[in-house]
């Protein structure tokens, strides 16, 4: 059953069938769970998640991309998948306190939010708190713009970017009061719950079974060095792989914007925007719509003059995307310009809002910060999956560097080989674009 079946079964006021009525029941528990962690502190935060629709009948490309969409369903699972990984850690670590697999998400380094504070001073909004988890959550959910829905995404996003990874270690690493999961404001957690997508959860789950006694104890995994050995690898692969998810979405987009090449390019609708960095020849600029960034030259901008260079963070804009296709017919090649065409005056109006209006978003973050480079240029370095160190004195805003062309090597092999890996990965794609079976987690990925 997808989440979309079940969704449909549990908002069908007249079924009273038993799978109806235990869906709703499991809804309404799910609810309670999550209420109880908000009231603990467990952060709402959120980060850039599209979907893509697949030209199945055609030459199986992505054909046109969508924020994906949760809904309360994949919260339902989300809670349980929660719960149910503390109660597994909370086994494991007292069958083996010295080498059980856990994860703890640290606190915000001090001064995280500050260059994200004045953003939000300037434009009349309340700032953000972070003493505890609670303090934070609380603060995001008065960061609300009455006429702006998108505003309070935007500023979670962000904030997301400015706080620590979760990472994988072993008990026997630290004392117990360093366990403390700030993200989900749980004081033990692990991954225990997804064996088929994470080697993590296949070792929690040899753990479990030689805690319970239905499997023998390997002495592999009751080696604490070896044990330190294997969190720090997984968590630098863990990081790889958000950097090949992201990839991977960027690549998609690409395929979708390469719809408008030979004499369409004109086509491309232009679509609100929001400034997201400030640079000294430039700004970033996050499209919602297709879940992208970009920097947006001052000297491109003609049509705003000297106004451009008032922008501020947080500022909402009318952006035309321009594409330029590269050589070879190679999607890699391909290019995409920014460029700020209006900025659309937005009197902030701060609200508050209850906790609950973003059910079924992630509450460990699933990205940081990306840089401000063409989204499907494979010549542009990316940063490093890590929060920036808080500044010490104001610095000087960063200079953006035009990205050189793109692609190496022989441009004929690698657009083949491109095409192939986007046939193989079509059919599930279009699956989940469809189906949305791939909408709950268990809630962090930070």
């Amino acid at each position: 059953m997808s989440y979309y079946t079940a969704q449909g079964i549990v908002d069908d006021p007249n079924d009273h069938s038993t799978v109806a009525t235990g869906l709703k029941d499991l809804l309404r528990l799910s609810k309670i769970l999550k209420a109880r962690r908000v009231e603990a502190g467990a952060l709402t935060l959120a980060s850039q998640e599209m979907k893509f629709t697949i030209d199945m009948e055609g030459d199986n490309s992505p054909t046109d991309v969508q924020e994906y969409v949760h809904i309360p369903t994949m919260s339902m699972i989300e809670e349980f998948m929660l719960f149910a990984n503390v109660a597994v850690a909370e086994k494991i670590e007292r069958e083996f306190p010295k080498w059980a697999c856990l994860r703890r998400h640290p606190p915000p380094p001090d001064g995280a939010f500050e260059a994200l504070n004045e953003a939000l001073e300037s434009q009349a909004m309340p700032l953000l708190k972070a003493g505890t988890s609670r303090e934070l959550a609380d603060s995001l959910d008065a960061c609300n713009d009455a006429k702006d829905p998108y505003f309070n995404r935007l500023v979670r996003v962000l904030t997301t970017r400015c706080m620590n990874q979760a990472k994988y270690f072993s008990s026997g690493e630290m004392d117990k009061q360093q366990y403390w999961h700030y993200g989900l404001a749980m004081p033990i957690y692990t991954h225990f719950t997804s064996p088929i997508r994470r080697y993590a959860d296949v070792i929690v789950h040899r753990q479990l079974a030689a805690a319970i006694g239905i499997a023998k104890r390997s002495t592999k995994h009751m080696d604490a060095e070896l044990m330190l050995e294997l969190t720090g690898n997984m968590n630098t692969r863990h990081t790889a792989a958000q950097h090949a998810g992201r990839d991977s979405r960027n690549l998609y987009i690409g395929f979708v914007f390469d719809n408008y090449k030979n004499g369409r390019e004109e086509q491309i609708p232009e679509e609100d925007g929001y400034i997201v960095r400030r640079l000294e020849n430039g700004v970033v600029v996050m499209v919602p719509r297709y879940g992208t960034e970009g920097t947006c030259y001052f000297e491109d901008c003609t049509e705003l003059g000297e106004k451009i260079k008032a922008l501020r963070q947080f500022d909402k804009v009318r952006v035309k995307i321009i594409l330029r296709p590269g050589s070879y017919d190679d999607v890699a090649r391909n290019k995409l310009l920014y460029k700020i065409v209006q900025h659309v005056h937005v009197q902030r109006v701060a609200c508050a809002i209850p906790p609950t209006a973003n059910v079924g978003v992630s509450e460990e973050p699933k990205d940081k910060a990306q840089p401000p480079s063409m989204p499907f240029d494979p010549t542009v370095q990316k940063k490093a999956d890590k929060p920036d160190a808080a500044p010490k004195a104001k610095q000087p805003p960063a200079v953006a560097k035009r990205p050189a062309s793109g692609g190496g090597g022989d441009p004929k092999k690698r657009r083949k080989v491109v095409k192939k890996v986007v046939k193989k990965a079509a059919a599930p794609q279009a699956q989940q674009a469809a189906a949305g079976d791939d909408g709950a987690s268990d809630g962090e990925d930070i």
